[in-house]
């Protein structure tokens, strides 16, 4: 019996469902990165003795903004550390900053695109503030590195299960019929993958360490992958479908998250 082909199946739309789905939720991370008021200070980089550099992120800081100054404040071990920085007053203009810790003056270095909070305003005190080697233990342990709410943080976990079980479901009981002109569907998810990375760091202002391209690289391959077995006769069983469909939905999802957090300095 000849198997009858399709020129569009919901099984093979799912990449690209896929596809749309994490870069709608790009779009919404960039409303609220980090990096995106690239005058803000994005972090405090205390000098720890020889080559030793502590950062402190913006997700550590309490900040308020007055006029061209900016005032954060962040605990260290129990003592306030308060850094002002002042904005130019033109594109070309300086920026400068003063540091105060525990009440007491520090020196303090402004400059831009300094620290691994994201490109902006850093604060560099390069003379330290006297911590112990404790001390310092003790604060890279409590300095947070996700600066994300609970709420966005539980709404991410949940678009990446609901995603998967979607594409499960879909995958497993959408039929198994192949589609005509699969190698357009193949090549076109593969440059889907490739545009949503390239345009989620560009508009979230950062961008990707070795190892996370690593994975996307991963990811993309798999995703591509996924997209030629969804042109093809399905399994018989749908269970097999829904299977394969959770995993690569929620490992792409996973990988693509992570990649839009680290870009848009949501982590440290």
């Amino acid at each position: 019996m000849p198997v009858t082909t399709s020129r569009f199946t919901a099984r093979s739309a799912l990449p690209g469902a896929l596809l749309l789905a994490l870069f709608g939720i790009c779009l919404a991370l960039v409303v609220t990165s980090p990096t995106r008021e690239y005058e803000q200070i994005h972090d405090i980089a205390v000098h720890n003795g020889q080559d030793a550099w502590l950062s402190l992120p913006r997700a550590a800081m309490s900040c308020v903004q007055v006029g061209l100054v900016e005032t954060c404040v962040v605990d260290v071990v129990g003592r306030p550390l308060e850094v002002a920085m002042t904005q130019p007053a033109s594109e070309t203009g300086p920026i400068s900053c003063t540091a105060r810790y525990d009440g007491k003056p520090r020196m303090c270095e402004a400059t831009f695109a300094y620290g691994p909070s994201g490109d902006g305003a850093a604060a560099r005190l390069p003379a330290g503030i006297g911590l112990s080697t404790a001390e310092v233990d003790r604060l890279a342990t409590e300095t947070p590195r996700l600066s994300l709410p609970a709420g966005p943080r539980r709404f991410l976990v949940v678009a990446t299960g609901s995603l998967a079980v979607i594409a499960a479901l879909v995958a497993g009981y959408g039929g198994r019929r192949p589609t005509e002109e699969p190698r357009t569907l193949v090549w076109t998810t593969g440059l889907g993958w490739l545009v949503l990375l390239v345009f989620a760091t560009a508009l979230l202002g950062g961008s990707l360490n070795a190892v996370v391209l690593f994975a996307a690289s991963f990811a993309g391959v798999l995703l591509v992958f996924w997209q030629w077995t969804l042109t093809r006769p399905g399994l018989r069983h749908g269970l097999g479908r829904a299977a394969g469909a959770f995993a690569v939905t929620a490992v792409t999802s996973s990988v693509a998250l992570y990649a839009f957090l680290l870009a848009g300095a949501f982590i440290v």
